[in-house]
């Protein structure tokens, strides 16, 4: 049963003289049906009564049935609300419900609107919500109650678009403001805040305003006017790629459903190459003494003494053609290093002819421009 159960009286006949129900002995009634026996099973629950008075004999107990009727259940959507041009995914849980009983729930419901489309224009729709799912709900005679979407007319772009960072470095992100609706709207503060892992690394106080249409606070943005404010990152926060250093942009405003909010993201990177040979030092790498026709390959060992990934493109060899990269066992070309892992890069030196021959070993990968040159290079050095 979807509710506590409310017994009625039971009905009596065959009553002598002016005698009423309430002058009987007092009636017991027993039923198996229970609070929590489902409506489902409805009317197939016997029922019976007993009773004791000097005044009849016999008294016949006619067996009646139990019905279990659904208990009434709302569920009402949640109001939600969104900037202009961004699709919103309204999800299956932000409803709310009345009473349940017996355990029972509501785990999801369907929820549709108008106004989630990108294009939607700036305004309020409804939420419709159908098709709940939980247990226990054929119990239940459910109203859905329609919930408000409010569309502001506030646009944000681009959202969500610092990208990848070094450590240490500088990045920069415009934010176009766009007002959308028909009428202005102030705006009265900028500020980064929670939620986020990374406050710090976004430039606060580098936060600035919104030329040409706003250049003090508060005014007003107006209808159909755009303006573009810019948010600086200096990532020290130690926050590596994949995890994402995030934190808040917050728009104090007078447009519906204010205030806006939107987050701000970047994938903070600090690959480091170190390099380790035999014959190299400080950038050179020469090669032991080398007869004509013979040839001498050196293992240069190449670890990512940084935070995050070190990859590598192609190495490549310019200058004398003496000198060649030893593809087949050179594991760094093309290859993705972890923090602390390492790879070879595999150089011969095979001179044709007699004398002293130089090159170059260019090292592609993605390594910390602010901590090392990138690409690296090695001078290469040889004599016969």
């Amino acid at each position: 049963m979807a509710e506590p159960c409310r017994p009625s009286p039971p009905a009596v006949t065959g009553l002598a003289g002016s005698d009423t129900v309430a002058s009987l002995g007092t009636i017991t009634c027993s039923t198996t049906a229970t609070s929590t026996s489902p409506v489902i099973a409805s009317p197939y629950y016997p029922s019976s009564c007993s009773v004791v008075d000097a005044n009849y004999s016999p008294i016949t107990d006619v067996s009646g049935t139990v019905q279990v009727t659904p208990a009434p259940l709302t569920i009402t959507a949640n109001k939600q609300s969104k900037n202009y041009g961004v699709a919103l995914a309204l999800g299956t849980t932000a409803f709310t419900t009345s009473t349940l009983y017996n355990g029972n729930t509501v785990t999801s419901v369907t929820l549709t609107s108008t106004g989630a489309a990108a294009a939607a224009a700036p305004g309020t729709y409804s939420i419709v919500p159908s098709a709940a799912v939980g247990t226990g709900l054929t119990n239940y005679t459910i109203t859905f109650v329609n919930g408000t979407l409010t569309v502001s007319a506030l646009e944000i772009t681009p959202l969500n678009a610092f990208g990848t960072v070094y450590l240490n470095g500088v990045g920069l992100q415009l934010i176009t403001l766009t007002n959308k609706g028909t009428t202005g709207f102030t705006i009265s503060g900028l500020s980064i805040t929670a939620p986020g892992n990374a406050l710090a690394d976004y430039l606060t106080a580098n936060i600035t305003l919104c030329p040409p249409m706003i250049e003090k606070l508060p005014a007003t943005l107006p209808a159909g006017k755009s303006c573009t404010i810019g948010v600086g990152i200096h990532p020290t926060v130690n926050i590596f790629s994949p995890i994402a250093s995030t934190a808040t942009f917050m728009i104090a405003d007078t447009a519906a459903g204010n205030p806006h909010s939107f987050p701000l993201t970047a994938l903070v990177i600090d690959p480091l190459a170190s390099f380790n040979a035999s014959g190299l030092s400080s950038g050179k790498l020469t090669f032991p003494t080398t007869p004509v026709s013979s040839t001498n390959t050196v293992s240069i060992t190449v670890t990512n003494s940084g935070k995050s990934q070190l990859i590598f493109g192609t190495p490549a060899i310019s200058g004398s053609g003496d000198f060649t990269v030893v593809t087949g066992t050179s594991t760094c070309i093309g290859a993705t290093v972890q923090p602390a892992g390492m790879c070879v890069i595999n150089v011969k030196f095979a001179p044709t002819k007699s004398g002293t021959f130089t090159g170059t070993l260019t090292i592609n990968d993605n390594a910390n421009p602010t901590v090392e040159n990138n690409p690296q290079t090695i001078t290469l050095s040889g004599t016969t």
